[in-house]
């Protein structure tokens, strides 16, 4: 890719990126919910290393769908960092610092101009990066694996050494043990392969694949052992083709996109400079390989693959095509109007966003208001609540109630299905559920989705037939509720 500006010029334009990056980081790092209370996964993540080793890694095997590998490394950071929600988030930030430096490197070796511009900071505007950054999840560390395994692929396909080879057979594990879905990203590494496929060197390759599946096994196994319970995790969501387009393409990157370039037109006579890109291919198939991979999987098994987590590393393809797009423009002046109009509307947007806070640290203040013997209902939100004969077990209603695990109370905790309707329900509900709500005249009800602030209509039925009327809490910021017995009540 020729470039016809003077050093001077590109430095200019730099300087005022990185100013720009800096910026619109500071505006999010203000914004971000890093000591916010926990999210429901996030409760989640706590309980499962909260106990020993032994125990992290038999939890996540048993109760999470990744592997262990992020859990383990959870587990060691809480133990030298703290187990705040800014500490426990803050292992994520450091997976997605390395994220920008080696995605600024891939951007450097396919010779995109002003990488800070037209990378790093559409890469930071994409929600799915800040929430994978601020999220004691396994999803930065996915993205990290992402982005090192492209860089490691290219290297080796430019310079050949072996040593790039090992980078992308670690990348690649680091990937597909954070989740395995991210193994789509095989379909990627294909299409890099293909646009340079000119010279590459396929033994040491193909002994690095044979490597990898190797090193893999346990993590078929382990998928084997979830795909034996599907049935009891499935949400049974089958998309539709426009959350397929949604998907594809993020509507507010889209936006800033589109807007620039009006802009650069704008502001003067824009040249698209002429020649072949040969990574376009491939940056292209890394935008729209999970999406729509997890699309046909869902819609062919009816199963709840189609989740935006899932397919987040979509951003790598998303923030490397900008800069593509951007490089291939001129003059200067056009980019520069692009670059400032993409920041005008990422900081103005990113100033407006409200993180949704689910607010367990304020739910559980609110129950310890109470005496002891209160109990406390939980609706958590976790589907497998749903697996009634779950309840009951000591383990598995520590996870259920994981949310009273990472702020903990003194109460009885009593984990509460949505659905009391079924024969399972109405056995819960007979058994232990009603003699409940027939000894008690107070008590506590918590639920998941803050937003809605509505329990499940079987469950207000049950305190309904009991005589229970609400009497205090509740709310978009405390999804915990005060029941008492009314007159109505026998």
């Amino acid at each position: 890719m020729n470039d016809t500006h003077a050093p001077e010029d590109e430095r200019e334009l730099g300087t005022f990126g990185i100013i720009g990056f800096i910026l619109l980081l500071s505006v999010i790092l203000l914004r971000a919910p890093l000591t916010q209370s926990f999210w429901l996964d996030e409760t989640v993540s706590y309980w499962v290393t909260s106990g020993t080793l032994d125990q992290t890694i038999h939890r996540s095997i048993e109760y999470q769908g990744q592997s262990p590998l992020y859990f383990v490394l959870l587990h060691y950071w809480r133990v030298l960092i703290g187990e705040s929600e800014f500490a426990l988030r803050s292992l994520s930030l450091l997976f997605t610092f390395f994220s920008f430096t080696l995605l600024y490197r891939l951007a450097k070796i396919l010779k995109v101009r002003e990488i800070v511009s037209f990378v790093l900071i559409p890469f930071l505007s994409l929600e799915e990066v800040t929430r994978a950054a601020f999220g004691a999840r396994p999803y930065a560390l996915g993205l990290l694996g992402i982005v090192w395994s492209f860089l490691a692929l290219v290297n080796y396909c430019e310079k050949r050494r072996v040593r790039d080879i090992a980078g992308y057979v670690a990348a690649c594990l680091l990937a597909f043990y954070s989740h395995y879905l991210f193994a789509l990203v095989g379909v990627v590494h294909l299409a890099i392969l293909w646009s340079r496929r000119e010279g590459v060197r396929w033994m040491p390759l193909l002994l690095g694949w044979g490597v990898l599946c190797l090193a893999c096994i346990p993590g078929l196994y382990h998928i084997s052992l979830w795909m034996k319970k599907s049935e009891t995790i499935n949400f049974n969501f089958v998309p539709t083709f426009l959350q397929l387009l949604q998907g594809i393409t993020p509507r507010h990157v889209a936006i800033y996109f589109t807007l620039s370039l009006v802009l650069g037109c704008i502001w003067t006579k824009v040249r698209w400079i002429p020649g072949r890109i040969r990574d376009l291919g491939w940056v292209v198939a890394a935008i729209l390989c999970a999406p729509v991979g997890l699309y046909l999987l869902s819609v062919a098994t009816g199963g709840t693959l189609f989740v935006d987590r899932y397919y987040m590393w979509r951003a790598v393809g998303v923030a490397l095509f900008v800069g593509i797009v951007f490089s291939k423009i001129d003059p200067r002046k056009a980019r520069g109007a692009a670059l400032v109009g993409w920041l005008f509307f990422a900081i103005f947007l990113e100033g407006l966003r409200q993180w949704q806070i689910e607010e367990w640290r304020q739910s559980a203040q609110f129950v310890r208001q109470y005496d002891r013997n209160v109990p406390v209902l939980l609706y958590s939100g976790l589907i497998e609540v749903e697996q009634v004969d779950w309840l009951g077990n000591v383990e598995r209603e520590e996870y259920i109630t994981s949310p009273f695990r990472a702020y903990p109370v003194p109460h009885r905790v009593v984990p509460i299905p949505s659905n009391l309707d079924t024969p399972q329900g109405k056995r819960y509900y007979d058994d232990v559920l009603q003699p409940i709500l027939q000894s008690q005249k107070v008590l506590v009800v918590a639920y998941s989705f803050p937003a809605r602030a509505v329990l499940p209509r079987t469950v207000r039925s049950a305190l309904e037939v009991n005589g229970f009327v609400k009497e205090s809490g509740g709310g978009v910021n405390v999804h915990a509720v005060l029941f008492t017995r009314g007159k109505s009540g026998g």
